[in-house]
Formats: C-alpha cells, structure tokens, sequence
C-alpha cells in the first residue's frame, strides 16, 4: 500500500543514477560559493551533496519529509516551502552563487525551473532530472518538434545540456514516462537583462499561443505592428516555432 504522505512524488533508488548525477555535479562544483537541493525527498543525494565541503540548503515543500531531513542531518540549511515562488534573496548574497540541483516533481517543474532561472546573476550552475519531454523543450533549436516558449526562453540566458536519460525503474514508485538529467550554464552577457526575465517568457509565450499565425499578424493584433519596420519579410512572415531565439528577442527589445 502505498503512503499517502507521499503519493505523487517519485524517489530516486539507484545507486548508479545516483552516482552519475554526482559526478556530473562535480565538473562545476568549484565555481559556486553554496549548493541549493529542490526537493530532497528522503534525501537520497543530500548527504553525498553535504560531503562536497560547501554549505548546502534545500527547499521541500512537504511537511513530512522536511521533519526527517532535519533529524538525519543537523547541517542542512532547509527551507519548508513551495520551489515555485521560492525567494533566492532568503540564501544571502554571501553564499552566491549558487549551484541548483532537484529531482523536480513532474507538475511544477516548470514553473519551479522559471522561477529558479530567472535570478540567472544568482546561479553558477542548475541541475535537474525531470520529465524527457519537458527537458526537450527546454533544450530543442528552432524547427525541431519540442521547439517551444521555454527554449526560446532559455536559450536567452542558458546554454542547456541534457546530460543523460534516466529510465523508469530509476525511481520508487515508477513514473509513467522517462527522466531526463539537464544542465544550464548561465550565459555571461545575455542581451535581455535579467529584470525582464519573467516578461520576455511572457511576451514568447503570447507568440506561440497561435503557432498557425504570422508574426507580422500577431503584432498586429496586439497593437505593436509600428515596430517591425527593421525587419525583414522572411522573419514577418515566419511563424513563432520557425523564429529563433534571437529574433524573439529582438522584437521583445523592439516592442520594449
């Protein structure tokens, strides 16, 4: 029978994932002054996490699990609350940047991925495993079959990697599709700032609400047709899954 504390939530049970997704943390561990955990579950790679001689904190939204956390290790700096609108102010500047590494819950990861990555200044690094197909629209280029808001979006301020795809049996209980572990790495100088980080996704999120529709088209119905003047008439007349993030953030700029 299955425990209710826990129903929904996917834990890690091997060893070799376990170990796979460590040693790929390693490779960037030195450039950050603190690690932070998303969601920790039973702590099934924090206290390996705790061994790298860096403070840790960790954000768990369940209640349960965060009680068994703080008894199995007294060094853990945890937060009990909600990764989707976690503050990463609460660390403290003296512990940034950060690296970001969680077995991301499948129904929030995204907004927890957004809400994370738009502090891009605050992060040296982000690790996840979560869903395969979520992960391809985070990483796939312009033209691709999971090219979506959310690689546009990324693209801007990441350089993303999917390290390695992780199977089902990977987890207890089972999930019903494959994982995938991705990587981002901040871009140096991205060319939206940071501040506009949440508003560009939504400005690229309006653009592919009508994946059938011109550019040119779209602007017009939002009112902000007097802007493409500088633009040529292969992109006006391209469709948002056609343009790649770099146009998207030209006419954000331009609209702007």
């Amino acid at each position: 029978m299955k425990n209710k504390r826990f129903l929904g939530q996917h834990f890690l049970n091997s060893e070799k994932i376990k170990y796979k997704i460590l040693d790929t943390v390693k490779k960037y561990e030195r450039y950050c002054n603190s690690i932070l955990e998303i969601g920790p579950g039973d702590g099934a790679i924090t206290e390996e996490l705790l061994c790298l001689n860096k403070p840790v904190f960790a954000v768990e939204k369940d209640k349960n699990l965060s009680l068994l956390l703080k008894k199995k290790y007294s060094n853990l700096n945890l937060f009990e609350c909600d990764a989707r609108s976690f503050e990463m102010s609460k660390i403290g500047s003296n512990f940034l940047p950060v690296l970001l590494i969680g077995n991301l819950p499948y129904y929030a990861s995204t907004d927890i991925i957004l809400n994370l990555l738009s502090n891009h200044s605050k992060i040296s690094s982000a690790h996840f495993t979560i869903q395969k197909e979520v992960a391809l629209k985070f990483s796939s280029p312009a033209g691709e079959k999971y090219y979506s808001k959310y690689s546009v979006w990324a693209e801007i301020f990441y350089n993303t990697l999917i390290e390695f795809e992780i199977k089902r049996g990977a987890f207890s209980p089972p999930p019903k599709v494959l994982s995938s572990f991705i990587t981002f790495i901040p871009e140096k100088q991205p060319c939206i700032t940071e501040f506009d980080s949440l508003s560009f996704f939504l400005f690229v999120e309006k653009l592919f609400q009508h994946p059938r529709k011109k550019i040119k088209t779209l602007f017009e119905k939002f009112g902000i047709n007097n802007k493409l003047v500088d633009f040529d008439r292969s992109i006006l007349d391209s469709r948002a899954k056609e343009l790649p993030a770099s146009i998207f953030a030209q006419l954000f700029l331009k609209k702007s």
